[in-house]
C-alpha cells in the first residue's frame, strides 16, 4: 500500500513511519523540514510539504492511497498559546486529496475534546482548561469539518501518550471517549494508524483508542 503521512518528524510520527515500513509499505513522508527525516529506507520516498499550503501537497499525495496526519501542536505550552494547525490543516489536507482524487483519510485528535470521566483532577481543573482547550478547541473545528465531508474518514482519538514500550492489547471504542480513559504508548498509536489503513474498520467514525 501507498501511504503519505503527515507530522512525521514527531514521535508518533517516527514510530508511525517506521512501523509502516517494517510491515512493507511504500511511504511517502511530508515534512516542512525534510532535512529532520533522517530514516533511509528503499520504501522511503521524502517529500517537502506544509499543511498550511495545499499546493505543498499535492505532488506527494498523486498516485497514493492513504493519508495519515498526525501533526500538531507538541506541548501545553504551544498549545495555551492557540493554534489552527489542525483546522486549517486539515482543510489543506483536503483539498489537495481532492486534486488528487484520494478519499482515504485518518487524523489524530484527542479524547481531550470531548469530556472525559475518569480523567485526573488536576487535568479536569487545571491542565484542560488553561493550557490545553485552545489547541482542544481547533481540534472540535477539525472534527466537524471532517465529519461533513464525503471523503471516507478516521478520527482517533488518543489519551495522554507515553514512550511506554508496544503493546497491541489497546482498547477502541467508535464515537465516544473512554470512561476510564488510561494512558497509551505512542507506538501503540502507530500501530492503529497503520493498521486502520491496512484494513479500515472505523470509516467515517470517530474512535477513542485507550491502554
Amino acid at each position: 500500500m501507498k501511504l503519505v503521512l503527515l507530522g512525521v518528524t514527531g514521535y508518533t510520527g517516527q514510530s508511525l513511519t517506521e512501523q509502516a515500513l517494517a510491515r512493507g509499505h511504500n511511504v511517502i513522508a511530508v515534512a516542512r523540514n525534510p532535512a529532520k527525516i533522517s530514516l533511509k529506507h528503499p520504501n522511503l520516498r521524502v517529500f517537502q510539504g506544509d499543511v498550511t499550503s495545499a499546493s505543498s501537497l499535492a505532488e506527494a499525495f498523486s498516485n497514493s492511497e492513504v493519508v495519515v496526519s498526525c501533526g500538531g501542536v507538541s506541548n501545553p505550552i504551544q498549545a495555551r498559546k492557540g493554534t489552527t494547525v489542525y483546522s486549517v490543516g486539515t482543510r489543506n489536507i483536503v483539498e489537495a486529496m481532492r486534486q488528487t482524487n484520494l478519499k482515504r483519510l485518518i487524523v489524530v485528535s484527542s479524547a481531550g475534546v470531548a469530556p472525559r470521566k475518569g480523567a485526573p483532577i488536576l487535568y479536569k481543573l487545571i491542565v484542560k482548561p488553561f493550557f490545553l482547550e485552545p489547541a482542544y478547541r481547533d481540534m472540535r473545528v477539525m472534527e466537524h469539518f471532517l465529519s461533513e465531508t464525503d471523503l471516507n474518514w478516521t478520527i482517533v482519538r488518543p489519551p495522554y501518550l507515553t514512550a511506554t514500550p508496544l503493546r497491541t492489547d489497546y482498547r477502541l471504542v467508535p464515537d465516544h471517549n473512554f470512561e476510564d480513559d488510561r494512558p497509551l504508548s505512542r507506538f501503540s498509536l502507530a500501530h492503529f494508524l497503520v493498521s486502520e489503513a491496512e484494513s479500515p474498520r472505523f470509516i467515517k467514525h470517530v474512535v477513542a483508542i485507550s491502554g
